[in-house]
């Protein structure tokens, strides 16, 4: 992804072009209010821009429990992030990555919040600069939606189905889940952002994952960020 941006003399950035359509530009706060009613790029724009076709359709894709594909014409510098359900090998000669994913297994039943997680996990009850987790605000938020509701499970999925329902999906880049919560609007991105912060702020370890997901209707993989829960 290459990006053109004009910088004054000190060395600040004042303007940022990337993908031929996103324009950002420091306004002053009149100019910048005034600007409400453009419409901007379209969601569709940036899918068709994103798009990672395939030789063949998947056949049933959400039968699947694993899934292996060779993504080629990866750019140099590329660094995949993977994990325990998306896992990447490569580059091989040609540039080209594996990703092998699986699908994770999830108990139904109910389930204590362990008082010691595996090492590494613990991490993720932790807030970050992007995810606010201790905010008193975003504390009174998962109190009003789980109340007197303990069951780390139910609690993961009565957030996710919270989160769904109220926040507005739209081509907005948020800068951290504070910012999310308060616009309650934003991309895929921001609704994770969001998702981790309640979690976690539910004392239930979470993370923001990136990579591709398979969209049936389009026949064609797409970038995508989401949420991975621990719950043992």
């Amino acid at each position: 992804l290459e990006s053109t941006s004009y910088v004054t003399r000190d060395g600040d950035l004042i303007r940022q072009v990337s993908m031929d359509q996103f324009d950002q530009r420091l306004e002053d706060r009149e100019t910048a209010t005034n600007m409400g009613e453009i419409t901007g790029i379209t969601m569709t724009a940036v899918i068709d821009f994103t798009l990672i076709p395939v030789d063949f359709p998947l056949p049933s894709p959400v039968s699947l429990s694993e899934l292996s594909i060779r993504v080629t014409g990866v750019p140099r510098g590329f660094e995949p992030i993977d994990g325990f359900y998306q896992q990447v090998v490569g580059p091989d000669d040609e540039g080209a990555y594996i990703y092998t994913i699986l699908l994770p297994e999830v108990s139904d039943g109910p389930i204590e919040i362990p008082e010691i997680y595996p090492e590494g996990v613990e991490g993720y009850l932790l807030p970050e600069i992007d995810i606010e987790s201790d905010n008193e605000e975003m504390q009174r938020t998962v109190e009003d939606i789980l109340g007197d509701v303990a069951d780390p499970t139910r609690s993961a999925k009565m957030i996710m189905d919270w989160v769904y329902r109220n926040v507005e999906k739209r081509l907005v880049d948020a800068t951290s889940a504070l910012d999310v919560l308060s616009t309650m609007e934003g991309e895929c991105e921001s609704h994770a952002k969001l998702y981790a912060a309640l979690v976690r702020a539910a004392g239930i370890p979470t993370r923001v994952v990136n990579g591709i997901v398979y969209v049936e209707e389009m026949e064609a993989f797409l970038f995508h960020a989401w949420n991975e829960v621990c719950l043992l």
